[in-house]
């Protein structure tokens, strides 16, 4: 039987029921009795393992009276963590008197081999059966091999293992790792603090696994598959999360069902009919995005793409992406920066489903390399970027060592050098142009002499201020800034100092050299 379901975003996709394999129901259990186990079970009185063993009984007689059962524990020895798997029962009508005396009768010791008892649990299961199993954890950190990796193996293999995971304990980490099995397999996660919230996990958790199965099939083009995160809600509680492409145990009901691509796909009214697996067939299309120069080079930029009904909701720096989406019309804006205004806007860019889409964006860009040097050797200082009718607006920055490489939008900028180790010790080139496709270098010589304006005057005033260094015959733009008493590193040559003082005053001191290696300074009369 086929329907449609309506789509909050998107095309609905085909909707089918398929019936399960007819044979008898099969419960499978894996109950962890390690020395956690006989910690208390939050704030009660009772142990995490009373409490799982007064009440697992009553709740699968109440949920499952007509299946057969498989429990596995593992724990409640004293043996070495792997040797401590036990079968207590195998095909047991629930819930026959041996596998409850056999929880009456173990007494929490050891570690739990969580791993090693999921494998014999699903060895367990007879042929043709649902591949279901419930783990009812203490809470402890789990010996041996790593629960979630072999989940996701239990998950991918032929048998298609759902587990379904009951947490007594209360440590992140080990709640992380519980809940990460749940996941990898379409299971469904509980924590438990209580006796109440515990029955209520268990009882969820069995209807779960003999409720009905939902199946999310995600494809692109060319039926590539893909596998985002599968989120199912009811009234407004995430009730599992899994990933496409795996078979998930759910109770009977209606869910709310999101596919998490890069634009969410949200399904309202799915239904789960026990016996039956809801399979969902959604094909995307794919939106290629390539960014080069005039010339054909790669360039980085962030990519956003937009629709008209709900504006931006992809973001990537890159060079090229690929990217899933439903069917539809979408717009493409680039920039450098979200500082810059936006280098190209592509709209109406149509998308097929299961089909490529590509669009091969050139922006008008060049590169800028600023090369630092002390001398001969490299030098590390920090560069910043603007235009030059914008200059107190840069559009990169960052320290650099050696070499300071970007891309840019083509036009006229000017380059202002930060001296390490003295922030306030700035160089500028002004009037560097960068043009679409080409690369503009730049040398920066940090400086071969240092020079500084005394914070005495000569009649032995204190002087405080700005210092402003111009090569000698420009005064359109300094070369250099810093404040009066701090030194300046500068290369070898003639400048011009205009010292502006805190007290009003302006002072010129013309034609001062700076020569290799030495060290010039300079005072001015008075402040």
């Amino acid at each position: 039987r086929q329907h449609h379901i309506p789509l909050i975003y998107g095309n609905p996709p085909p909707m089918y029921l398929e019936p399960l394999a007819e044979v008898p129901g099969h419960l499978a259990l894996v109950v962890d009795a390690s020395a956690a186990a006989a910690s208390p079970l939050g704030n009660t009185s009772s142990t995490r393992w009373e409490a799982v063993r007064t009440t697992l009984p009553d709740v699968v007689a109440q949920e499952a009276a007509a299946q057969q059962v498989t429990l596995v524990r593992a724990g409640g020895t004293p043996a070495a963590c792997e040797a401590n798997v036990t079968l207590l029962a195998a095909g047991a009508p629930a819930p026959s008197a041996a596998w409850r005396d056999a929880l009456g009768n173990t007494v929490p010791a050891g570690a739990a081999l969580l791993a090693e008892a999921l494998l014999q649990a699903a060895d367990h299961l007879p042929p043709g059966t649902r591949r279901s199993l419930i783990l009812i954890a203490s809470g402890a950190p789990p010996c041996g091999d790593d629960v979630c990796a072999v989940a996701r193996v239990l998950e991918r293999a032929a048998t298609d293992v759902t587990v379904h995971v009951v947490d007594l304990g209360d440590d992140p980490a080990v709640a992380g790792a519980l809940r990460c099995v749940a996941e990898a397999t379409g299971g469904t996660y509980y924590q438990a603090s209580d006796l109440a919230t515990l029955r209520a996990g268990i009882r969820d958790a069995v209807r779960h696994a003999l409720g009905g199965q939902l199946r999310v099939e995600v494809s692109s083009a060319g039926d590539h598959p893909l596998f985002p995160a599968i989120v199912v809600g009811r009234e407004d509680r995430v009730i599992s999360t899994f990933d496409a492409w795996t078979d998930a145990d759910l109770a009977s009901g209606v869910y709310s069902v999101s596919v998490g691509l890069p634009l969410p796909v949200v399904f309202s009214r799915v239904p789960v009919v026990a016996g039956q697996r809801t399979r969902l067939s959604l094909v995307q299309g794919e939106l290629h995005v390539n960014l080069v120069d005039p010339v054909g080079r790669p360039v980085r930029g962030e990519i956003v793409l937009s629709t008209a009904e709900r504006g931006p909701f992809f973001s990537m720096y890159a060079e090229q992406v690929a990217i899933p989406l439903p069917a539809g019309r979408y717009t493409i804006t680039v920039r450098l920066d979200p500082a810059v205004e936006p280098l190209a806007v592509l709209e109406d860019v149509p998308v097929q489903e299961g089909a490529v889409t590509t669009r091969v964006l050139t922006l008008e860009v060049g590169v800028l390399r600023v090369q630092l040097r002390r001398g001969e050797q490299p030098a590390s200082a920090f560069v910043e970027v603007a235009p030059e009718d914008r200059p107190e607006h840069p559009l990169l920055a960052g320290w650099a060592s050696s070499t300071f490489t970007s891309t840019l939008p083509g036009g006229v900028y000017r380059v202002r050098v930060s001296q390490y180790g003295a922030p306030e010790i700035h160089l500028f080139l002004e009037d560097v142009r960068v043009s679409p496709g080409e690369e503009t270098t730049v040398d920066v010589l940090l400086g071969q002499g240092t020079l500084i304006v005394a914070a005495t005057a000569e009649d032995g005033s204190p002087v405080s201020g700005r210092v402003f260094i111009y090569p000698t015959g420009r005064e359109d733009a300094p070369y250099a800034e810093s404040q009066v008493g701090e030194v300046v590193s500068l290369p070898v040559g003639t400048y011009d100092l205009r010292v502006e003082s805190d007290a009003g005053a302006t002072h010129w001191l013309r034609g001062v050299r700076v020569s290799a290696n030495t060290h010039q300074t300079v005072t001015i009369p008075s402040p």
